[in-house]
């Protein structure tokens, strides 16, 4: 993941689940500038994204076709990660769409 404050790699220094196991608490510290913040990864369900504002919205099949493609929906996966999937499933519709 990416620091906040300088934009290079970070390293996690703790990393919990909760006890319901629907997230984990990860603690990340910056390898260059030692920033150090929270994340909090979710398990997806089936069918089911997080929007820009954390929403979970459902999935259509086709979308789940191309997300099949590109790996399992259910592993962990932050936002930001989530964020890339939308926007790639988007551009390959505008790619894949017959041309008249």
């Amino acid at each position: 993941m990416i620091c906040n404050e300088c934009g290079l790699e970070t390293s996690v220094t703790d990393s919990r689940s909760s006890s319901s196991g629907n997230y984990v608490r990860r603690r990340r510290e910056c390898d260059s500038c030692k920033a150090r913040f929270t994340t909090y990864e979710m398990r997806i369900p089936d069918g089911y994204t997080p929007d820009d504002i954390g929403r979970l919205t459902y999935i259509s099949e086709s979308d789940m076709d191309v997300l099949g493609r590109i790996g399992n929906p259910r592993r962990l996966m932050s936002v930001a990660v989530q964020r890339f999937v939308r926007e790639w499933v988007e551009i390959s519709k505008l790619i894949n769409q017959p041309t008249s």
